[in-house]
């Protein structure tokens, strides 16, 4: 029936045959048969990419948490269910009815199923889903959950499961910024062994390099140590801005907090082989002014690093940091 669903993208034929009330009429038989449970909601997950049959499935949520309560050390089980809940979030309806009781669920399924991937990953991306709600934002810093998340991310090292903490801690940066880049001085290890890894990911590179961005002066003398890695890449991706303007920035803080002239240097050549990385506009334009006035600075992404001075002299890092 799984395999089914796809050859009618409408949806029209299955619900002429009533296939998810024939479904859930399984689900309810065989209600404490966790195998056939999996099989139920694999078709449930396939059944919500055709619109026609979200609401239905949405009035049907409640079956979805006493399934995982029914079966809650059968990890196949927890691991199709999240993915249905994940996708049930992407109704705003649904968002809008989820509470800390299921952040809770998504937490203990982290601790109990530590070492299972795609459980693991299922959930995290299930939170990320959650963490649209700034109530429950601020109830996952409050209990400081995003520790977990980040203690898994190092467990398994996945591209995937990185992408998704380091989304999660976008979503943190507004509640407690702080409290943000505390865990990625703790856990910085992990994105910088991942940097060598996304060759064929510029966009994670990108999240990588803009996270460790924020904490490069905390964790200089790590930055060192993966110089090779993070010059191999910004070499790679030379074209691509986006990537260049966060790991050219990473090595330019190492050499400017490392005496090691070989450093610099490898730095300073980089710097010749890398794309020009697009100025912040200002306006009025630089020069010299005689009255006060307001300068605007736009053109730039959250994350970035602007330096400026008032006296005609070429900005560097020692300059004043411009604070929106």
């Amino acid at each position: 029936i799984e395999m089914m669903v796809p050859t009618d993208p409408k949806g029209q034929e299955l619900a002429e045959e009533k296939l998810l009330q024939k479904v859930l009429h399984v689900s309810r038989e065989y209600e404490k048969n966790g195998d056939v449970q999996v099989g139920v909601f694999r078709v449930i997950s396939a059944l919500l990419d055709i619109p026609l049959f979200v609401p239905k499935i949405v009035s049907q949520q409640r079956l979805l948490m006493e399934c995982m309560d029914r079966f809650p050390q059968k990890k196949e089980v927890q691991t199709v269910c999240v993915e249905v809940l994940t996708k049930l979030c992407e109704s705003p309806k649904v968002l809008s009815l989820m509470g800390t009781e299921e952040m809770d669920v998504l937490d203990t399924l982290l601790q109990r199923f530590p070492y299972d991937k795609a459980l693991v990953l299922a959930t995290v991306r299930c939170l990320n889903r959650l963490l649209a709600v700034e109530e429950l934002r601020n109830y996952f810093v409050e209990k400081e959950r995003a520790e977990r998340v980040f203690s898994v991310m190092k467990s398994f090292k996945d591209m995937d499961l990185v992408q998704a903490a380091l989304e999660i801690a976008d979503k943190l940066v507004p509640q407690d910024l702080a409290y943000v880049q505390r865990l990625l001085v703790k856990y910085c290890d992990v994105l910088l062994v991942m940097i060598a890894g996304c060759a064929e990911r510029p966009e994670l590179l990108a999240a990588i390099g803009k996270r460790l961005c924020n904490i490069s002066r905390e964790i200089h003398g790590k930055l060192v140590s993966y110089a090779e890695d993070i010059s191999a890449m910004a070499v790679h991706f030379a074209e691509n801005k986006a990537v260049v303007k966060y790991l050219y920035a990473l090595l330019s803080e190492a050499a400017l907090l490392f005496p090691d002239a070989a450093f610099a240097d490898r730095a300073g050549e980089l710097k010749l082989q890398l794309a020009e990385v697009d100025a912040p506009l200002l306006t009025p334009e630089p020069g010299s002014y005689e009255d006060t006035l307001k300068v605007t600075i736009s053109n730039y992404e959250e994350g970035d690093e602007i330096f400026y001075t008032d006296n005609g002299d070429q900005p560097t890092r020692a300059s004043t940091r411009y604070d929106p």
